[in-house]
């Protein structure tokens, strides 16, 4: 039967394979992207979402078209380790009804910006590679980074820098390209605070993107959105809502069912006290608590019965605009109180509003 060491060895790597891959840091950043799949004939979307598990690597769980979760195949080089607790992005590049290009960024040990590239060769077979240094000299505590897809062929990146202002940075999947600093024209100094949170999103049909983040005031702790817009008619302005500095933030962009070409409905996500707060900005509304009523600004979060892990992660994916159809479904990922990476499910059906069916301890359940 062979050396019973050697099969004790082999037995025990596997099984810490598999402890790290099920083990989540309780404090993790998340990150997530909706790829269109086709399940039982109907479009609809396979989240992918990016963790660090509690050795530190950050690892990847999906929704295959079994409808099962299953581990993915992203996992860091062993020639560097992800900075503990890292902020995480993913941006993901849609071609026809796959993502042929997708991007996960993290900052390291030594405080750069790093990228891993997932993309599909001649023959058709994806695989991620790479470890790309994207930016350096990030600031030691930068809280977030945002990751768009623009002109469907451009990744855009925007981090704090550790002299404390945003750089924008537009990457070719090729990983070339070139840095400016992040400014509105009305604000030149937006001033991030030290850790703040980062959330935003990309509006391809207005060429519009979306930050959102805190600003360094004392005594008067702020979340500031920063448009960069070609489109004056959906230049919505610096708008600004009282936020604590050092919170997790996640956006996402809905386009409702049945209304094609707009409009535009950007979710925003807020943590604080281990309590979701969404805000939701409608062109017809206003920004309001994701209820749907009429407030001409900046109203009163809702605050959504889940209970979090404190210094949990939080992210949300969705499928995208597609011409053919209207997906408009949306997951948000949290750890919960009990440490288990969870997922609640909304929905911008008119006739079906809130939101709707979550998943528990997903990493418990994933298949080989």
């Amino acid at each position: 039967m062979g050396n019973p060491i050697t099969a004790y060895l082999f037995i025990l790597a596997i099984l810490t394979v598999f402890t790290n891959a099920d083990s989540i840091d309780p404090n993790s950043a998340l990150a997530a992207f909706g790829l269109r799949v086709k399940i039982d004939g109907k479009k609809t979307i396979a989240p992918h979402v990016f963790y660090q598990s509690t050795d530190q690597t950050v690892r990847e769980v999906y929704w295959h078209t079994s409808k099962t979760w299953r581990q993915g195949s992203f996992e860091s080089e062993s020639c560097f380790k992800p900075r503990s607790n890292t902020p995480l992005a993913v941006a993901s590049l849609p071609a026809d009804d796959d993502a042929q290009v997708v991007a996960v960024m993290y900052i390291d040990d030594s405080n750069n910006l790093r990228t891993r590239v997932w993309t599909s060769d001649a023959n058709d077979v994806k695989r991620w590679f790479g470890s790309r240094v994207l930016i350096t000299d990030v600031h030691p505590k930068a809280g977030g980074i945002v990751a768009w897809v623009i002109d469907r062929g451009n990744f855009l990146v925007t981090v704090q820098k550790s002299n404390g202002n945003f750089e924008e940075c537009r990457f070719n999947p090729g990983g070339t390209g070139g840095c400016t600093y992040r400014s509105d024209g009305a604000t030149p100094d937006p001033r991030p605070a030290p850790g703040t949170g980062l959330a935003g999103f990309y509006e391809s049909d207005a060429y519009t993107t979306h930050l959102y983040y805190q600003v360094d005031r004392p005594g008067n702790p702020i979340m500031e959105r920063l448009l960069n817009t070609r489109d004056s008619t959906k230049a919505f302005g610096l708008h600004r809502k009282a936020a604590a500095v050092g919170v997790r933030m996640a956006a996402c962009q809905a386009i409702f069912r049945g209304r094609r070409g707009g409009p535009v409905f950007p979710h925003f996500f807020l943590l604080n006290s281990q309590i979701w707060n969404q805000v939701t900005w409608s062109r017809w509304d206003g920004w309001n608590g994701g209820q749907g009523q009429t407030c001409g600004g900046w109203c009163a979060p809702t605050s959504i019965a889940r209970t979090l892990s404190y210094g949990s992660g939080i992210a949300c994916a969705t499928a995208g605009y597609h011409p053919s159809d209207a997906m408009d479904d949306m997951r948000v990922y949290f750890i919960d109180e009990f440490g288990k990476l969870s997922e609640l499910m909304g929905t911008g059906d008119d006739t079906v509003t809130g939101w709707g069916v979550s998943s528990r301890d997903i990493l418990s359940q994933v298949r080989v």
